[in-house]
Order: structure tokens, then C-alpha cells, then sequence
């Protein structure tokens, strides 16, 4: 009789676990797919009535898709070509410039591009389940905020870096098990380096969230820092070390020497501010009115360390748990990541997309701002719920306007008359004008392999590139004469390209300019 009863209490209270537990699990679900929906229409937005498909969108994915494109051809970074990044965000294009060999550079990089939107998408559901076990309200800011975030969105108008960097940093925490229970298995720890590795060899800022593990660790012990310490260069030597190996002084120069030395450039702090909270309303409210702008980033990062500060004051414990030392990583991982880009002497639009998850992951660990006990009034909850509503629709609305106001220009693509492509090799300073002409020359015989102009430029004046003194660089000018004595056709984009007198004349001697728009493209031929 006893053991009925109890029988029939546990599997009361099973049933009634497994009640509470489902409608969590639908809730759950339901904000993930929401918010993979919003974004994925926003991307769509963006890529087809924001005219990204098929035109000049940035002179970044030319230079990306351009060396993967040179990768399968046998032409190799820092051995063959300057590459100012680390190699691996060849690889990964790579499946795409396949393609492109069998039906044309332009419809490879279109690929690409579509790629890239999607990659985006797994950074939320990465996101979701590394917060998974939080609060209801905390894991719809982690999520809310990854994907609403307008650097999250314009980070993934064409093939540029930073989501290929962030699924991979979000992996590795996901595997490092950051929000779920503790494991003793040394291999996690070893794997979710080696993703961090990875995002590392695809662009070198995985160094910081990486520093930032080894300092805050959950369950921190000699032993733990050193299998993922090893992790990360087994990673990293596995992405980046067969480059590296066969130009090991070259790789050095290009990939830390010059992007240490170059000058400040990008947004200024008013405007970082609003890019990297996600408001792109922010964002041009800083741009038309600089001193309101500036007024409101001392006023937000004033009241975001106040509320962090008294949040964190709040949530300290008696005993270390295993929540806590997740919370104060997560937490540390944004305060530390947000900084640095603040400062950071050159800051673009793209960089809020590295940024978005680690912000929404620190928000989702501050404890709420309403009471949980039982006396808690109903008309704050309502109004904590009404407050992420308004905070939601002024993310979404910010959305809207800057996809349909895209942050660069789009630039429609003039085809090269068929006499051109057979005329030798083509040169230009803007690499995805010839992927999207289909007149890419790279490994040709006899062709230089000009994949970053700008990169060059950089590299041998040690500056910003597309200045003028680069004119006066003995260095680059010799480079440019080489590119000019092999070329057939020479485009040049609006840009400063640094061609100084000497290159200029043999240029205006040797070819005629057969086209030229208002937007400062100028298209030239060598006279036969």
C-alpha cells in the first residue's frame, strides 16, 4: 500500500515536471525560430532590395573570394601574393571558387555570398543553446540581441570575416559547455580550442576571447588552462601553419607587423558606441547630430557600467557555482570585447558583428531587474515585458532602415567589351570588379597576382592605404610599374590607388581610357 502511494507521488510529480517543463521547452523553441526568421528576412531584405546581388558591394569580398579562387589554382598566400589576414578564410571559401571553375568567378562569389548569409543564422542557434538554461527573460535578450544586432546583419551583406570568426568562437563555447553541466572530459576542452584556433587562423581577434578563457575559466586549474591553451594552437597551426610554413618571415610581416602599424581609421567613438549596442538609429542620430551623439555615449556607458556594477553586486554568492563562473566569463567576455573595440584605433561598421552575441550573452547574465519572490507585482512584470517589446521593435525598426540604407553604396558593374578579355592580363585595384566581369587572371602565365592592391600599399608604406604619399613609396611604384608592363586592361575604382608620376605617365602613354563613369570607375586598354 505504501509503495502504491509512493509510486503514485512520483508519477504525480513526474507529470507534473514534464507539464511545467514542455511549455518551457515550446517557448524556447518559438524565440529561436522567431528570431532565425526576423534575421533571415532582414538578410533577404537586405541582399535583394539593397542591391548587393551582382554588384560592387566592398573591396574586402573581392579580396577574400579572389584568394580562394588563387588557393585552388595552386597560388598560395604570402608565398605568391601580399594578404594582410590570416589564410583561413580561404578554405572556407574555397567549395565556392571549385564551383567557380567549372561556371564563372561571378556566380562562385554570388555563392559565397549567399553562404555568408546563412552562416549568421547558426550564430543564433549557437546562442541559444549556450543559453538554453537561463531565465526565459535572459535567453530572449541573448538571442534577441544576437540577431537583431545591425552589426550581426551588415556583417553578412557579402564575404567579409566576422561571421565565419563568430560561428566559430561561438562554437567553442558551446563545446567548452558554458551553460550547461559540468564535464571532466579533457577532449572537450582540447576541441573547443582548437575552434577557437580555427577563428583565430580566420582572423587573428579570436586572441581575445580566447585571453579572456584563461583568465575566467569555469573550474580553473592549471591543468584545464593547459589542455585548451594546447587546443587553440593545435587549431590554429592546423588552419593557418601550412601557409605560414612555406613564407614563415613574409606571413609574419603581413599578418601581425603591418596591421600593427597601421593608422587610425572607421568610425569615432559616438558612432562605435551606437553600432556596437546594436541601435542603428543610434548610429545616425550620432552621424547628423556629432555633439547629441556624443553626450548620449557618455550617458550609455556611464549608466551600462552603474547597472552592471550594482547587477554584479547583486548576484555575488556565498559559494562559487558553476552558473556563477559561467555568468562572470560571460560577463568579462563582454565588458572586455566591447572596450577594446571602443578603443581600438580603426573601427569599421562590420566589427559590431564579432560584438552582438557576446553583448546579448552578458546582458542574459545580470539579474533581472524585478523581484522574483511571490509579492512581485504583476504591473512590473507587465512592464519588464512591455520594456524588451519597445527595446525589440526599436532594434527591428533600425534594422529596416539601415539594410534599405545600405552603410556602403552599391555600385552597379560595367562589363569589359569582349576585345578586352583576350588583350592580356587584367589589373585593378578593385579584385571584385574582375570576379564579377568573369576577368579575374591570377596563375595566368605571364600575370601578376594583384589580389590586394590596397594590401600592398599597406604593407610597403606601413600606413593607411589609399593615401597619396603612397605615391612617393619607391617600393609600391615598382610594384605598380611591374603590374602595368603586364597588363592589358587596367581598372581603376574611385579610391586613391597610390599611382605616383612615373606610373602615371607610362599608364597615359601606353593605354587610352575607354571608359569613364561619374562614380570615378575608369576603365583602360593598352593601345595595339
Amino acid at each position: 500500500m505504501i509503495r502504491t502511494l509512493l509510486q503514485a507521488a512520483s508519477e504525480s510529480s513526474h507529470d507534473s515536471v514534464a507539464t511545467s517543463v514542455r511549455p518551457d521547452q515550446r517557448f524556447r523553441v518559438a524565440v529561436t525560430l522567431g528570431a532565425c526568421s526576423l534575421l533571415g528576412l532582414l538578410l533577404a531584405v537586405q541582399s535583394f532590395i539593397g542591391g548587393h546581388i551582382g554588384n560592387l558591394a566592398e573591396y574586402d569580398d573581392g579580396v577574400y573570394f579572389a584568394s580562394a579562387i588563387a588557393l585552388v589554382h595552386g597560388v598560395l598566400p604570402y608565398r605568391d601574393f601580399t594578404f594582410l589576414q590570416p589564410p583561413l578564410i580561404a578554405v572556407w571559401l574555397a567549395p565556392w571558387a571549385l564551383i567557380s571553375t567549372a561556371t564563372s568567378a561571378r556566380f562562385g562569389l554570388e555563392l559565397a555570398r549567399g553562404a555568408t548569409d546563412v552562416i549568421p543564422l547558426l550564430s543564433v542557434l549557437m546562442v541559444a543553446k549556450i543559453s538554453w538554461k537561463r531565465p526565459r527573460i535572459s535567453f530572449l535578450v541573448a538571442v534577441g540581441v544576437t540577431a537583431l544586432s545591425i552589426g550581426t546583419i551588415q556583417a553578412s551583406q557579402t564575404v567579409l570575416l566576422e561571421p565565419y570568426l563568430v560561428v566559430l568562437c561561438l562554437a567553442g563555447l558551446f563545446v567548452l559547455n558554458v551553460g550547461s553541466d559540468r564535464t571532466a572530459n579533457s577532449w572537450r576542452l582540447i576541441i573547443a580550442g582548437a575552434l577557437f584556433g580555427l577563428a583565430g587562423a580566420t582572423k587573428v581577434w579570436a586572441i581575445i576571447p580566447v585571453a579572456v578563457i584563461l583568465w575566467r575559466m569555469p573550474e580553473p586549474t592549471a591543468r584545464r588552462r593547459l589542455q585548451f591553451a594546447l587546443g587553440v594552437v593545435a587549431g590554429f597551426t592546423l588552419g593557418a601553419g601550412p601557409f605560414v610554413l612555406l613564407a614563415p618571415l613574409t606571413a609574419f610581416h603581413d599578418i601581425v607587423l603591418t596591421q600593427a602599424l597601421r593608422g587610425p581609421s572607421g568610425m569615432v567613438v559616438a558612432t562605435r558606441l551606437g553600432d556596437l549596442s546594436g541601435f542603428q538609429l543610434l548610429v545616425l542620430l550620432a552621424r547628423t547630430l556629432r555633439p547629441l551623439g556624443e553626450v548620449l555615449t557618455v550617458a550609455i556607458v556611464g549608466g551600462a557600467v552603474w547597472l552592471v556594477t550594482q547587477r554584479t553586486r547583486a548576484s555575488r554568492v556565498a559559494t562559487v557555482t558553476d552558473a556563477h563562473r559561467d555568468d562572470t566569463l560571460l560577463r568579462t567576455l563582454g565588458f572586455t570585447i566591447g572596450l577594446i573595440l571602443l578603443a581600438a584605433p580603426s573601427y569599421y561598421y562590420h566589427y559590431a558583428a564579432f560584438y552582438a552575441p557576446f553583448l546579448g550573452l552578458a546582458l542574459s547574465t545580470l539579474p533581472p531587474l524585478w523581484r522574483r519572490d511571490s509579492s512581485a507585482s504583476p504591473k512590473r512584470g507587465r512592464a519588464t515585458l512591455l520594456g524588451l517589446i519597445a527595446l525589440g521593435a526599436a532594434l527591428l525598426v533600425g534594422d529596416t532602415v539601415g539594410v534599405v540604407r545600405p552603410v556602403v553604396e552599391n555600385s552597379a558593374v560595367p562589363q569589359l567589351p569582349v576585345a578586352a578579355k583576350g588583350s592580356g592580363c587584367v589589373v585593378s585595384d578593385a579584385p571584385a570588379f574582375e570576379i564579377l566581369n568573369n576577368s579575374l587572371t591570377l596563375g595566368d602565365t605571364g600575370c601578376p597576382n594583384v589580389i590586394d592592391w590596397l594590401g600592398v600599399e599597406r604593407a610597403l608604406v606601413h600606413g593607411i592605404s589609399g593615401e597619396p604619399q603612397d605615391a612617393r613609396s619607391a617600393a609600391f611604384q615598382r610594384d605598380l610599374l611591374h603590374w602595368f608592363h603586364a597588363a592589358g586592361t587596367v581598372v581603376l575604382s574611385p579610391i586613391d590607388a597610390g599611382i605616383g608620376s612615373r606610373a602615371q605617365r607610362y599608364l597615359v602613354t601606353h593605354f587610352t581610357l575607354s571608359r569613364s563613369r561619374p562614380d570615378g570607375l575608369r576603365i583602360y586598354h593598352r593601345r595595339r
